[in-house]
């Protein structure tokens, strides 16, 4: 079951056209600051909502003005931290709820997908890692000091590794694999263990 926040936010910055450059400053160094800040496990897991709030408003006041965007916990993703989606209903990020376990990897997913955001929404461009995707993803992190790669490197705490006792490749998933999906690509059976 999915989990709607609203996050959208439609607060537009116009300021007057010699104050932009101090506005920005300023918004970035607040950010900056923002992301910074130490959050313990606890209190992400009590007030994620509310951070995932935060970094998105100041995302719109350093770097877009105006965007409006809707923000999921997806309880069924569970190989890639996040993901952004603009279809009919507007433009969404997805967030993993086994992955997005804390601070850190809030930070990085969320700006992750913002860049996405910022790169089709503000850019108007529909490549997805290319070249305006990493122009965003620089400019994050001249500014933020968060690194934005384009495949996140959290540990993934998975319930069963299969492993072929032929070949040795071994095979991390949440579910468990139906009857058929049992056999490693070279032909032999997978052994199963629990991960705890």
């Amino acid at each position: 079951m999915n989990i709607v926040i609203d996050l959208t936010c439609d607060e537009t910055i116009i300021p007057k056209e010699d104050d932009k450059e101090i506005m920005h400053k300023k918004h970035v160094r607040e950010f900056r600051e923002y992301l910074n800040q130490n959050v313990s496990d606890a209190d992400f897991k009590d007030n994620a909502n509310s951070y995932i709030h935060q970094i998105i408003r100041f995302f719109y006041k350093s770097y877009s003005g105006s965007l409006n965007i809707m923000c999921i916990w997806n309880s069924k993703m569970t190989s890639v931290a996040g993901k952004f989606i603009d279809d009919d209903s507007g433009p969404v990020i997805e967030l993993s709820k086994s992955i997005v376990i804390n601070w850190h990897t809030l930070k990085e997913t969320l700006i992750h997908e913002l860049c996405h955001a910022g790169t089709l929404l503000v850019s108007q461009d529909t490549v997805y890692h290319g070249s305006t995707f990493k122009w965003w993803a620089k400019m994050c992190y001249d500014d933020l000091g968060i690194k934005i790669t384009t495949c996140h490197e959290f540990h993934i705490n998975h319930k069963y590794t299969f492993k072929c006792n032929s070949c040795g490749k071994t095979f991390k998933k949440n579910k468990m694999l139906k009857s058929k999906h049992t056999v490693c690509g070279c032909g032999h059976k997978l052994e199963k263990t629990i991960n705890h």
